[in-house]
């Protein structure tokens, strides 16, 4: 019987005192026979080096704060396996999570494998369900839920790259610093080259969400990132639905001016009424997931979803207009030289 690959688990890590040991016991118990984890301390300034040093089967490095391409980089260096495995330290996996990403990757004979966050977060609060439910409905759409896609992307949980395909693609972006869309920006050289991916929605991994201001933080960082990185550009990027990224946000902005409007102005409350179900309309996905799997928290969830889709718009809006007005800047500096 063939042996199977080595799979390298790369985990960096960064002020993850709070979930590491479960992330780290939690990948330890994987039932896949053939796996050596790695975990880059990125700089901590709080006990993760002590809980990652306290786990004698893992192999450590440390360094001053570089960020987190640079962080999974370093760990691709002293990874000895044939796919490496990319896991945040904020998320725990089942047992057969590495057996499926291996499982999946040599079935389809593809170099990338990408799984999903489960709809249960870690952590038990209502914005951390919101928030694993929406990345569920938003990373994960209909179409891939059931079966296996191939050249389809779902996000969450960590991918699984061939080593051949990582270092011939230079491994992660650098220049990006802290948790950007290094991940993104690598896919797009992916598909540029011409290597296949699968999404397996069957690969379920938990994750610990922030706190609302956390949340609304980094979707306003991301949101500009993306915008810059694709900007101009066509892109692989599957999972990216219209409706739920720009309509569904597009009618919540629209649905909460109407409403101010309504207030200060004699205007119409058909449109009020207009806005809000079209809002609802491209929210359905979540709304009838968010029944399904939360039953009397739906209200809730909405509400949450309702503020955070106009934090996506005006983040969206203003993100397009300020990269386009960076890049004339550019090209007026160049024919000004």
């Amino acid at each position: 019987m063939q042996e199977l690959p080595l799979v390298s688990v790369i985990i960096p890590v960064y002020n993850a005192e709070k979930t590491l040991a479960l992330c780290l016991q939690a990948i330890l118990n994987s039932d896949y026979p053939n796996f050596e984890v790695i975990a880059i301390d990125d700089g901590s300034k709080d006990s993760s080096l002590e809980i990652i040093k306290s786990f004698p089967e893992i192999s450590y490095y440390s360094q001053s704060n570089q960020g987190s391409a640079t962080t999974k980089n370093r760990g691709a260096k002293y990874a000895r396996g044939t796919f490496f495995y990319f896991l945040d330290s904020d998320v725990v996996v089942s047992s057969n999570t590495v057996s499926k990403f291996i499982d999946t990757a040599l079935k389809y004979e593809v170099d990338l494998v990408c799984g999903r966050y489960s709809t249960e977060p870690l952590n038990d609060g209502l914005v951390h369900h919101y928030k694993a439910l929406t990345d569920y409905v938003l990373y994960c759409p209909p179409s891939c839920r059931s079966e296996v896609k191939i050249n389809y992307q779902i996000g969450g949980g960590g991918d699984l790259y061939s080593k051949k395909s990582f270092e011939n693609l230079k491994g992660f972006d650098e220049s990006y610093l802290g948790a950007s869309v290094e991940r993104e920006e690598l896919m797009l050289r992916f598909y540029e080259a011409e290597y296949s991916s699968a999404a397996n929605p069957q690969i379920k991994t938990k994750h610990y969400f922030p706190d609302f201001k956390s949340m609304i933080k980094a979707y306003i960082f991301r949101i500009y990132e993306t915008v810059k990185l694709i900007d101009g550009k066509v892109t692989p990027f599957t999972y990216i639905s219209i409706e739920k990224a720009i309509l569904a946000p597009f009618f919540a902005f629209a649905f909460f001016i109407s409403i101010i409007l309504c207030l200060l102005y004699d205007f119409s409350v058909f449109s009020v009424f207009a806005c809000g179900t079209m809002f609802l309309v491209f929210s359905r996905d979540l709304i009838f997931e968010s029944i399904r799997r939360k039953g009397f928290k739906t209200p809730l969830i909405l509400g949450i979803h309702l503020v955070t889709c106009n934090v996506i718009f005006l983040s969206g809006s203003i993100s397009k207009i300020l990269v386009k007005f960076n890049k004339a800047k550019a090209i007026w500096a160049d024919l000004l030289r």
